[in-house]
């Protein structure tokens, strides 16, 4: 065998190694068939888990974010609602009491007082009228997680005196975090006009 046969018989041996056009489409179309048949079995079960992984999302994760439009849709169709006011000392609860009366008068505009509950809680204790607003007042006490229990139940408000101001809105909870002057202007009441 020459140096000028050399270059050739190797080029042939690569050409025998390497499949033809026409083997490598048969391959490809192969390998589709092969996934179109597998992709039934396994799309129905892919779409279940994503469908129960969304309602475990849903169900279990309450702090999940909105606008105020989506909040305030939820609070005003619900049968009742509910406003908790909570304290650490009395002088927070005096800043607090004018901004949680106007919440009150406002919400009190569309609905009946009935439907309307209200909680006022320090860290330990919390005092609640079972009839909501609107009857001759019965106050009750309770411990501060009862109220809490209940105002998860439903639609409400959370007004929090706080030093810093925030705003924080889910689907049926907002919580409003504020400090004297925020309690003072409390935008809140004109937002839920």
């Amino acid at each position: 065998m020459t140096k000028q046969d050399r270059p050739k018989e190797e080029k042939e041996k690569k050409e025998r190694n390497q499949p033809s056009a026409a083997k490598k489409a048969a391959d490809k179309e192969q390998k589709q068939q092969d996934m179109m048949q597998i992709a039934p079995k396994y799309a129905i079960p892919l779409v279940a888990l994503a469908a129960i992984i969304g309602l475990v999302y849903y169900l279990l994760i309450p702090n999940v974010t909105t606008t105020f439009p989506t909040f305030l849709g939820n609070f005003k169709s619900a049968s009742r609602v509910a406003l908790a006011v909570t304290y650490s000392n009395n002088s927070q609860y005096g800043f607090e009491e004018p901004c949680a009366t106007e919440i009150i008068q406002m919400i009190a505009h569309s609905r009946n007082a009935t439907t309307i509950d209200i909680f006022v809680m320090n860290q330990t204790t919390c005092y609640y009228s079972p009839s909501g607003l609107g009857h001759a007042i019965n106050i009750s006490t309770v411990p501060a997680s009862t109220c809490l229990g209940y105002a998860k139940s439903e639609p409400s408000i959370y007004l929090n005196f706080s030093s810093t101001n925030s705003t924080v809105i889910t689907p049926y909870h907002l919580y409003v975090d504020g400090n004297a002057a925020y309690m003072q202007k409390c935008g809140i009441a004109v937002d839920l006009g």
